[in-house]
């Protein structure tokens, strides 16, 4: 049958299927091509699920830490605090004379200033008690352990995700 056919026709024949032949590979090479692209870009999003769940869950622990140990704090001072009258008796207050001196340094050194003068002589009675004097540094105090430890967890909190690669 294919005798009758001339060559040329024959060898354009053969270069359609070679074309087709040809064209099909290339076609399932892209679909092989396209599904490797797919398969990376679904670990990838996978991977990244999984680094954001580990971030995610840093997070969560260190609120709880935080949160807990924010309360445990809170609660350590506040016992102290109801403990002054117990520690600063009070002879105590009515024998120890807080000068007004004293008051200005102390509130320029709580708001981070150089205090001024009060147009007073600096050891004038205050009319403050050393009990009063004794709740505010306690008060600063438990201020000042709950910011260090929030800062520590914070520290630890950033070297937990820098961790998570």
């Amino acid at each position: 049958m294919f005798g009758l056919i001339p060559l040329p026709y024959k060898l354009l024949g053969l270069a359609i299927m070679a074309a087709v032949i040809f064209g099909t590979g290339w076609v399932e090479g892209a679909g092989h091509e396209r599904d490797r692209n797919t398969r990376a870009a679904l670990a990838a999003a996978k991977e990244a699920a999984i680094r954001q769940a580990a971030r995610e869950s840093a997070t969560n622990e260190a609120d709880k830490k935080g949160v807990a140990e924010g309360v445990r704090i809170r609660t350590v001072y506040k016992t102290i605090t109801k403990e002054i009258p117990i520690y600063v008796s009070q002879i105590a207050d009515s024998e120890c004379v807080i000068p007004v001196g004293f008051v200005l340094l102390h509130n320029a050194a709580a708001s981070g200033s150089v205090p001024e003068s009060s147009g007073q002589p600096n050891d004038t009675p205050s009319g403050v008690e050393l009990s009063g004097v004794a709740k505010i540094v306690t008060e600063n105090y438990g201020t000042c352990i709950e910011n260090s430890t929030r800062l520590s967890g914070l520290q630890q909190w950033v070297n937990e995700q820098c961790e998570v690669k």
